[in-house]
């Protein structure tokens, strides 16, 4: 009783610990693309899902569920990512019924506690899209497999409950119709198990001729059985495979080559959140552990009252881990944004560490009558195996909250920004697709969100110049959508880009509108020892708060240049504080100093927004050059003498 008490309070804090994993900061990171259009799916009519997950590539089982919760919960980043952390929890609890089902309840605790922390499974725990869904519905029909086919070993044993048998067969086909329609690699999980149940198949044929019963007939009922069972979900299913049969065939596949050994294997053990280098050191104790795993039971009499024999059990976990990966492989479909479709894996991969673990612990607990030094030498290893293969997934997991180069991007953020600088007369393009629903779900739709490029690129850009005074663009993945550079190059002829600053994988892009040119002013002031400021112009000498700078520099160098340079213009207040500022290589950092040819003139462009709170006075316009290793500034060279750093330009009045 004690023990069973003390196995009932291990799985409970088990599972709190897996709660407490995917509910810490679940709502720290901002939405990222595909989470967004989750958001702006889920929140529409049912017909409207249907429709939009149609021209997704995903079947709508995922988006329905999710409009429901919304419905519930509200549509807070923490109430549409907890329906995956929710499924997550439940996955670890699979896992662990799972493995009292294959195994023992110690393999079955490991296992499960391994699932728990495992990164991997954290991190699509936290995500508002359907990947923690596909892995806890993966584990439960994996454990709904083993009771259907324990049904006739029941039958044997005189232990057969029909209504039990009603309820099994009824989920074994709940969880595999919904697995269908959340995603398209689920049937891959259904090939692993009718692997298994085929290999069963032709052991009890085998097993039945020994007992004089027909071999024939009990291959008849079984398949019979079987195919019953999975042509139910595939019946349900036939509405939507016309639409999966195009999504699958239209869409972009990635290539196997893109992904090497390490990777896959970090991937698999480790998640995301962590470079395969690291990864590397505790791979090898990590399969260590798994090919202890794969040991027979050392309980023979225990092993002998179980109906399916242990290399059934293994197979089947092995089926789970291994045929996703093979298939993806075969089929060239592995490439790194895949690599999420391996989440079910990951299950069983924690699965059997957890049977090593737990055996290995077995092996070595001191029995009577066998070597003190030998047990103690297992136990070191299992313990030492265990620790070397568990550091990753502590840094991992280190990565996973708090590592900024593994956030997703951040357009809660870029919306922010956007809200408190830009005042009535910003425009926001979206340079990629996908990205109006994420961004709208942070920033409120209107007439100057431009989701670019469509239709008539220019000439929307070019309506847009000439009604806003400031442009915001969110670039993302443009080299496949607008591989020309439509977008940037329209703007950088009639706009000064003001800044440029990453969030994650976008970069946000701010373009100053002017009205035109005061005229040339030459300069004189000579940088080092070569590079001449012949000249500028600027856009205005006049501007209110809000409005935009633009400053064009005309470069030429006498000799070349063998080093890179970046240019800086400043803004300085009346009280000599920096208002206002641009900073990049030159012409947007599309000529390096270092490909400038000798006598070249450089017309350099730079654009400076006047903050909405700049109070009235005048203004100096500053420019300068330095080294970006070490942010060393090119002294400034006028009539022969070195005088300053930076070269002040002209006044600016701000009204």
């Amino acid at each position: 009783m004690m023990a069973k008490a003390l196995l009932r309070i291990g799985v409970i804090l088990i599972l709190l610990l897996a709660a407490g994993l995917r509910f810490h900061k679940l709502d720290a990171q901002s939405f990222w693309n595909d989470e967004g259009n989750s958001a702006r799916i889920a929140e529409r009519p049912i017909n409207l899902i249907v429709e939009g997950a149609a021209g997704d590539i995903h079947p709508p089982a995922y988006y329905l569920i999710l409009a429901g919760w919304r419905a519930l919960t509200g549509h807070s980043e923490f109430a549409l990512r907890m329906f995956s952390a929710l499924a997550g929890i439940v996955a670890v609890a699979a896992i662990y019924a799972i493995g009292v089902a294959l195994f023992d309840r110690a393999s079955a605790l490991v296992g499960a506690f391994i699932a728990a922390i495992s990164p991997f499974q954290v991190w699509y725990s936290q995500e508002a899209r359907m990947y923690a869904l596909v892995a806890m519905l993966a584990a439960l029909s994996i454990w709904l497999t083993i009771k259907v086919i324990n049904l006739p070993g029941k039958m044997i044993a005189k232990r057969f409950n029909p209504r039990q048998a009603i309820v099994i067969a009824g989920g074994f086909i709940l969880v595999n119709t919904l697995g269908l329609y959340t995603h398209y690699s689920f049937p891959l999980i259904l090939l692993a198990e009718s692997l298994i149940f085929l290999i069963w198949l032709i052991r009890r044929i085998i097993g039945a001729r020994g007992r004089g019963a027909s071999p024939l007939r009990t291959a008849i009922h079984g398949l019979r059985v079987w195919v019953i069972l999975n042509l139910i979900p595939v019946i349900f299913f036939v509405p939507w495979i016309p639409t999966a049969v195009r999504q699958i065939s239209t869409w972009p596949r990635g290539s196997g080559a893109g992904i090497n050994a390490l990777k896959l294997a970090s991937t698999l053990a480790y998640g995301i959140t962590l470079p395969p280098d690291v990864a590397r050191n505790g791979l090898i104790p990590l399969a260590l552990l798994v090919l202890v795993g794969c040991f027979t039971p050392i309980d023979f009499d225990s092993e002998q009252r179980r109906y399916l024999r242990f290399t059934e059990r293994l197979g089947l976990v092995l089926a789970w881990l291994i045929v996703p990966v093979a298939t993806l492989i075969i089929v060239g479909a592995l490439s790194e944004p895949f690599l999420k479709f391996l989440l079910p894996s990951n299950l069983a991969l924690a699965l059997l560490v957890g049977r090593g673990i737990a055996l290995g612990l077995e092996l070595g607990r001191p029995v009577t009558g066998t070597s003190k030094l030998n047990t103690a030498m297992i136990l070191i290893t299992i313990v030492g195996l265990s620790i070397f293969a568990g550091l990753p997934l502590y840094t991992s997991l280190n990565n996973l909250y708090g590592n900024p180069a593994y956030a997703r991007d951040n357009y809660r953020a870029i919306a922010q920004r956007i809200r408190i600088e830009s005042g009535p007369d910003a425009a926001v393009i979206l340079d990629a697709p996908n990205q109006w629903e994420v961004f709208t779900y942070y920033y409120p739709d209107g007439d100057g969100i431009a989701p670019l490029p469509k239709g008539e690129t220019e000439g929307r850009i070019n309506e847009l110049l000439q009604t806003h005074k400031r442009i915001y663009v969110l670039y993302w993945g443009a080299e496949q959508q607008d591989p020309q550079g439509i977008v940037q190059h329209t703007l950088e002829q009639s706009a000064f880009e003001a800044g440029s600053e990453w969030y994650g994988g976008v970069r946000l892009a701010i373009y100053a509108v002017t009205d035109g040119s005061t005229g040339f002013k030459t300069s004189g002031a000579q940088f080092g020892d070569a590079i001449r400021l012949e000249g500028f112009t600027v856009s205005a000498e006049s501007l209110h708060p809000g409005d935009g700078l633009g400053v064009d520099l005309f470069w030429r160098s006498g000799v070349l240049i063998d080093q890179t340079l970046k240019v800086f213009v400043h803004l300085y207040g009346p009280d000599g504080a920096l208002t206002a500022q641009h900073d990049s290589e030159p012409v947007n950092n599309q000529r390096p100093t270092t490909t400038w040819q000798v006598g070249e003139q450089i017309v350099d462009r730079h654009g400076l927004l006047i903050p909405l709170d700049a109070p009235p006075g005048t203004y100096h316009l500053a420019v300068g050059l330095y080294r970006p290793e070490d942010s060393t500034r090119l002294p400034v060279i006028v009539a022969g003498q070195s005088l300053s750093d930076v070269a002040t330009l002209m006044h600016i009045t701000i009204k």
